[in-house]
C-alpha cells in the first residue's frame, strides 16, 4: 500500500517483513512477535507503531536504528488508516472491474456452489 506521511510517499507491505526485521523488532519493541505486532498495530500500541514505522523507512531505503525512530504518532496512524482504506477500495474496485468484464467473482474467491469445509 501507499502510505503518504510527512509530505512523502512511502510503499508499505507487512507481507515483506524478513525475519531479521522481525528479530530486531521482538528485541527493541517489548517482545512483538508477528501476530502481537497485527493486534498492536490495530490497537494503536506505541511499541507497533514503532515498529511499522521503522519497517515502512527501512523498506524504503531509509535505514535508521528502530531505538531512534521518531514520529509524530497520531499523524503516521491515521496515513496509515488512510492507505489502508484506499488499498481496501481499489481491490474491492478491480474485483469488480473482472466480475463485470467476466460475469462471474474472483477465482480466489468460493462462489455459492462451491462447497467449503470446516
Amino acid at each position: 500500500m501507499l502510505v503518504n506521511y510527512d509530505n512523502k510517499e512511502y510503499t508499505f507491505d507487512l507481507d515483506d517483513v524478513t525475519v531479521a526485521q522481525l528479530r530486531e523488532i521482538y528485541t527493541h519493541c517489548g517482545g512483538l512477535t508477528l501476530a502481537t505486532l497485527e493486534t498492536g498495530l490495530q490497537e494503536g500500541h506505541p511499541n507497533a507503531l514503532t515498529a511499522i514505522y521503522w519497517l515502512m523507512l527501512e523498506n524504503n531505503g531509509e535505514t535508521s536504528s528502530i531505538q531512534t525512530v521518531n514520529f509524530k504518532v497520531v499523524k503516521f496512524f491515521k496515513a496509515l488508516q488512510d492507505a489502508s482504506i484506499e488499498q481496501e477500495a481499489e481491490l474491492k474496485a478491480a474485483e469488480e472491474a473482472e466480475t463485470a468484464r467476466t460475469g462471474a467473482p474472483p477465482k480466489d474467491e468460493p462462489s455459492a456452489e462451491t462447497p467449503t469445509s470446516e
